[in-house]
């Protein structure tokens, strides 16, 4: 799941070379820092029903986790005066992609159609983790060999 953007594989025209590791670091440093940061032991995320984009191209489920908007908060915060201030993006929703095609299907409807009939059998499932990573993305939408590990550039733990 994805908190928080720093530097898009779609942007170009971003250096990121500016985003070097010891910044990136100080950074999630800084933001788990924060007084705002919430207390807990875990980030527990409940993954609800799958659900399909308007399009019909990018499946994703959404997610109830209200720390979520605190921790983005506090990393927003922890971006001001480095140079990745202006960068930080933060989705609009809690989610998770789990498929995404090029363009719509031959047969898009009878496609939602079946979506629609998996996803009604869906039960939610409740996930806990124990660390926020700074990961650093070498192919588009986290698409990498797993384990990826190697991607992982700083963690900080979610624990005070």
């Amino acid at each position: 799941m994805t908190i928080a953007t720093l530097a898009s594989f779609i942007d170009t025209s971003v250096d990121t070379a500016q985003l070097d590791e010891d910044m990136l670091r100080r950074f999630l440093d800084r933001a788990r820092e924060d007084p705002a940061w919430p207390e807990m032991d875990q980030l527990t995320i409940d993954i609800c029903q799958p659900t399909l984009n308007q399009e019909g191209v990018v499946g994703f489920f959404f997610n109830k986790c209200p720390a979520i908007t605190d921790l983005r908060e506090c990393m927003k915060r922890a971006a001001v005066g480095t140079p990745i201030e202006n960068r930080i993006k933060c989705p609009g929703i809690v989610h998770s992609t789990f498929l995404r095609f090029s363009r719509a299907g031959h047969d898009d409807q009878k496609f939602r159609e079946r979506f629609a009939e998996v996803a009604k059998t869906w039960e939610s499932v409740q996930i806990s983790v124990d660390l926020v990573d700074v990961v650093r993305e070498s192919s588009p939408y986290m698409h990498m060999v797993l384990p990826a590990k190697r991607h992982i550039v700083h963690s900080v733990p979610v624990s005070l």
